[in-house]
């Protein structure tokens, strides 16, 4: 489980947060143009369509191989009953619809 929190928070910093910025000149310098970029796009451009890429994957990852996406294995217990999950001899009384 560790490695999956590595992973998420690695991606979120360079995907999606400060470290995106390194985008801007790793494939090439803004300026430079298409004979300077490496992928013949603009070099932010291929970082966030490297850094979509692996966040799909990521997101496999996350529900398929830690089984986020899946029911758990064992009944979840509630600490403390929901008013609506319970009902009393005046609701029902009183559910008796429009007033004659």
């Amino acid at each position: 489980a560790p490695i999956a929190w590595i992973i998420t928070i690695a991606w979120m910093f360079f995907g999606i947060g400060p470290g995106a910025v390194l985008g801007n000149y790793i494939f090439g310098a803004p300026d430079a143009g298409v004979e300077g970029w490496t992928f013949g796009i603009p070099s932010i451009w291929a970082w966030q369509i490297i850094f979509w890429i692996l966040g799909v994957g990521m997101m496999w990852f996350l529900a398929y191989k830690m089984e986020m996406s899946t029911v758990p294995h064992k009944e979840i217990e509630a600490l403390v009953d929901d008013i609506g999950d319970t009902t009393t001899s005046t609701a029902q009384a009183g559910s008796g619809g429009a007033a004659e």
